[in-house]
């Protein structure tokens, strides 16, 4: 993940709006300060893409996510064959 990202998807995870239903949380059940991983990102962008007013204007993480989710589906297809 680029450094660019991680501000604004934690930005996004540690919303208290109420406008994201679903936080990416710590095994303690609190909301998770730093996003870290890639299941993670993916996980605060749609939940964002799904809320009413999605902030996720930068269009260079859409296109990362799509990216990234298109070789993970990819990446299972050929590890099953």
């Amino acid at each position: 993940m680029r450094r660019t990202e991680k501000k604004l998807l934690n930005d996004i995870n540690n919303d208290t709006s109420g406008r994201l239903r679903f936080h990416v949380l710590n095994p303690n059940g609190k909301i998770k300060k730093r996003i870290q991983t890639v299941e993670e990102k993916m996980f605060v962008l749609i939940n964002d893409a799904l809320s009413g007013e999605p902030s996720t204007l930068d269009f260079t993480l859409s296109q990362v996510f799509i990216r990234e989710y298109f070789y993970t589906n990819v990446a299972n297809l050929v590890a099953r064959y």
